[in-house]
């Protein structure tokens, strides 16, 4: 399990940059996999809490998250 900031930290701290999101999937990235991702300087691991989600629910949740974070999601 790769231990990371929130996803709030890290969107507050990449207001307005382009964004891309990689979900891990299901059973988690390998320990090589791990690696190869943190050695791109641009990629900023983050964790969406303590709760295991499946791939698909996990991407709605990140995108939700970030819409929300941005000021993308009116909601009212």
């Amino acid at each position: 399990r790769l231990e990371a900031p929130s996803l709030g930290e890290t969107v507050r701290g990449l207001e307005k940059k382009p964004m891309a999101l990689l979900i891990g999937p299901e059973g988690g990235f390998s320990e090589a996999e791990i690696e190869f991702i943190k050695s791109h300087k641009s990629v900023h691991p983050v964790s969406l809490g303590a709760r295991i989600l499946r791939a698909e629910t996990a991407l709605i949740t990140a995108l939700s998250g970030v819409q929300i974070l941005s000021g993308d999601g009116k909601f009212a």
